[in-house]
């Protein structure tokens, strides 16, 4: 419980390293409310490429979703895993608001959004 200073066990700020796992447990926390019941996986192969949230759609298609803290993201990742499963969506979480858009990245469209934008690109 925060104390009389606002502070949480004595933290201040959040390190570095721990600001991509918190936005991805506040995306899947998000994504179980907006899709309850609905398996949620996520996608690693064995060179280490992975996808943090792949949720499976009507029609075989698969929504892939990544979690960046900031708007750089690289193909890499997304490439590998298009390559078995070329078909859906494609969506990039990022915590830093603003307008949300859609991108050409390493060959596939990309969109970028806010966690405020998931429900209406999910449902």
């Amino acid at each position: 419980m925060p104390g009389a200073n606002g502070l949480f066990c004595g933290w201040s700020s959040l390190r570095p390293e721990d600001c991509g796992p918190l936005l991805e447990h506040i995306t899947l926390d998000l994504l179980r409310a907006i899709l309850p019941g609905q398996p949620i996986h996520f996608w690693r192969d064995k060179q280490q490429r992975e996808v943090d949230f792949v949720i499976p759609r009507p029609g075989g298609e698969v929504t892939a979703i990544e979690c960046k803290w900031s708007k750089k993201a690289g193909p890499r990742n997304l490439d590998a895993f298009r390559s078995h499963y070329p078909n859906g969506r494609n969506l990039i979480v990022c915590a830093s608001p603003g307008d949300d858009y859609e991108t050409s990245l390493g060959g596939h469209r990309v969109r970028f959004c806010g966690r405020a934008d998931l429900p209406g690109l999910l449902v």
